[in-house]
């Protein structure tokens, strides 16, 4: 599987998957899931606080490893 940064815009917003999303203003990328009750993207891991940064981009994770 490629893995392609792609427009925030195009990404599918569910709690209920964890993607790649990143924010150039801190130069970072990281795990989060979107807030359907705030309607706000969230650090993965059940943060009350939202981002606070503007995501541009996001990629899906990658494979689990075959062990």
């Amino acid at each position: 599987m490629k893995m392609e940064w792609k427009p925030i815009e195009t990404a599918e917003k569910t709690w209920k998957k964890a993607v790649i999303v990143y924010c150039p203003e801190i130069k970072c990328s990281f795990f989060a899931t979107w807030d359907d009750i705030t309607n706000e993207w969230r650090h993965f891991g059940g943060s009350r606080y939202p981002i606070g940064y503007g995501i541009t981009h996001w990629m899906q994770s990658p494979e689990a490893p075959n062990t």
